[in-house]
């Protein structure tokens, strides 16, 4: 049974949290799950700016992000942008890089633009090597978005050269 079958049959589970802290909300936001958190807010849950940011609300993160540190960090210490990013949409990632949202904020367990590899978008890993992102930032466990590319097979040519061109350049 789905999330959201489960949920259309005990609305409480929108209220419950898991054992390990994490609630409905940020497990659908940190995946990009829009239909579920479409459903959540539906039965009553508050979107936070992370649920914006994967539903693609521009206009909430942007106002949401107006009092807030530009390099907070949702569930997992996934960076605001991370929630952008799998959204799967340009232009909210495009409007949190002009809103300042920080690109690899120090505290993040991954980077934007490992978030973006993972998703396989080379419009948005453009986007944000364009903007200053650094290839070099590692994730919790030491692998940059570029060996996560390697680790995840990704076979766009594209994605893989600007990650390289990016890389190279980096070190000049």
């Amino acid at each position: 049974m789905t999330a959201i079958a489960q949920l259309k049959r005990d609305r409480r589970l929108a209220r419950s949290t898991s054992s390990w802290g994490e609630t409905a909300l940020q497990a659908a936001s940190h995946l990009g799950h829009r239909a579920l958190i479409a459903q959540l807010v539906d039965v009553g849950t508050s979107l936070d700016i992370f649920a914006a940011a994967a539903i693609a609300d521009t206009t909430e993160v942007v106002s949401m992000l107006a009092d807030r540190p530009k390099d907070i960090c949702g569930v997992h210490r996934l960076p605001l942008l991370h929630f952008a990013v799998v959204s799967r949409d340009l232009g909210m990632v495009e409007a949190l890089i002009a809103a300042g949202a920080c690109l690899s904020p120090p505290a993040a367990s991954l980077s934007p633009l490992h978030a973006a590899v993972a998703v396989d978008s080379a419009p948005i890993v453009r986007s944000l090597l364009r903007a200053g992102a650094d290839v070099a930032f590692t994730d919790a466990f030491g692998q940059t978005a570029l060996d996560w590319a390697y680790e995840l097979c990704i076979k766009d040519r594209e994605m893989l050269e600007l990650l390289l061109g990016s890389r190279s350049s980096a070190r000049r």
